[in-house]
């Protein structure tokens, strides 16, 4: 059986929808406006979700904790998809898709007359509908206690996609995430999420690039940062000019 390909997206960490207009127009599949480890407010991250708006990547964005107003705030502003970080009880899971779904099945509140991601309005009754074609909600399996309830998680009603986090799993695990472990994780939520009919994504990390992550059943991964490629790049430019110009010589 041939493996689907997965998609392909990127981080963005930087409040700067200039940059989120540029990631766009090299053609990810899918950015992941991040809120957790970035300085972006809800404003802001309106306005990158703009920027993209013109191109074919969907964006997502990755609340910074468990919270009712925060999911509520990233899909009225016209996220295709809401990222949770760390979730690790079924209970919590349930919780998180009531606060994404639309009554009587949740308790999303109703905003859509006057939300962006439903035109300001314009369609409020079709985005009421349709919503989810974008990803829908996407839950963080990033330790070990996640991990044990992974499968159960990811068959909660309302949950798209669990998405496994190895910095923070090795982090718990006291280890690098070149740790063969790290890698067995990945390899279960793939798995789990396979088994409850989800969406499965991650990062790529040492040892599982895109070839061995799609092998193991990712549907959707990154390994594109804006932060991540910009800092080396200027360093090394930096680096270069200086060795050209024979600074730092003695």
């Amino acid at each position: 059986m041939t493996t689907p390909t997965p998609e392909i997206g990127c981080w963005l960490g930087l409040p700067s929808p200039e940059v989120a207009e540029i990631v766009g127009g090299a053609g990810f599949d899918f950015a992941i406006v991040d809120l957790e480890h970035s300085v972006i407010g809800i404003e802001t991250a309106t306005r990158m979700m703009m920027a993209l708006a013109g191109s074919g990547t969907r964006p997502v964005v990755r609340v910074p904790e468990v919270g009712e107003g925060w999911i509520k705030r990233a899909l009225d502003a016209g996220a295709a998809a809401v990222m949770v970080p760390r979730v690790e009880d079924v209970a919590t899971a349930t919780r998180l898709a009531g606060y994404a779904t639309y009554g009587p099945e949740g308790r999303r509140g109703e905003g859509a007359g006057v939300a962006r991601g439903a035109g300001w309005g314009r369609d409020a009754a079709g985005y009421r509908g349709r919503w989810r074609e974008g990803g829908g909600l996407i839950l963080q399996i990033e330790s070990p206690e996640g991990l044990a309830v992974a499968e159960e998680i990811a068959r909660v009603p309302g949950v798209t996609q669990i998405f496994f986090g190895p910095s923070d799993f090795s982090a718990c695990l006291g280890t690098d995430r070149g740790d063969p472990r790290v890698a067995d994780a990945a390899r279960e939520v793939a798995r789990a999420a396979r088994a409850a009919g989800r969406e499965a994504g991650t990062v790529t990390f040492p040892g599982s690039g895109f070839a061995e992550l799609a092998a193991m059943g990712f549907t959707h991964i990154l390994d594109a940062s804006d932060i991540a490629l910009l800092v080396p790049a200027l360093d090394a430019s930096l680096a270069a000019a200086r060795k050209l110009l024979g600074h730092g010589q003695g």
